[in-house]
């Protein structure tokens, strides 16, 4: 049971984290919006400040989003490698593709890979990634929630579901 318990704080710190990355991104992202600039005006110049290790909105926006999607990859992993289960994050997880492609997205972020690597490109041009993405973390929050607030029964049930 300590363990299962382990696993369960470990996910929810997990949780956590991609959370606050979500939402330095947003607040990021929302300087951005009230940007009157372009994309393309906005990605101006990008080499020279790679170059200058410059940081802007732009840069500081991507990191976070980049941080939250692939860690919301490190929360499946450990969800699916520790056999939690939940009907409405496992019938999200269903999703193979999207599933396996948030896993290069985070392989790209987390791993060494050039900075306009395709798995990031393939990512973004998915028009409901953004909303599925989304859903996957409500899924998460509620969840976990459910598991904290019923401890002892979804504890014992996972127990002897799993075998362990």
């Amino acid at each position: 049971m300590d363990r299962t318990l382990r696993r369960l704080y470990s996910l929810s710190a997990i949780l956590q984290r991609t959370i606050v990355s979500y939402e330095a991104y947003h607040q990021a992202a929302s300087c951005l919006f009230e940007d009157d600039r372009s994309d393309d005006q906005l990605l101006e110049g990008i080499h020279e400040r790679l170059a200058r290790l410059e940081i802007n909105e732009m840069v500081r926006a991507s990191a976070h989003l980049a941080v939250y999607l692939a860690s919301l990859y490190t929360l499946i992993e450990g969800w699916r490698k520790w056999n939690f289960a939940d009907p409405e994050v496992d019938r999200l997880l269903e999703d193979a593709g999207k599933v396996q492609r948030l896993k290069e997205f985070r392989h790209t972020v987390f791993h060494a890979a050039e900075f306009d690597d395709p798995d990031v490109e393939r990512w973004a041009q998915v028009p409901d990634n953004a909303e599925w993405t989304s859903g996957l973390t409500d899924a998460f929050r509620n969840a976990l929630r459910s598991w904290h607030a019923n401890l002892e029964a979804r504890v014992t049930a996972h127990l002897l579901r799993t075998g362990v």
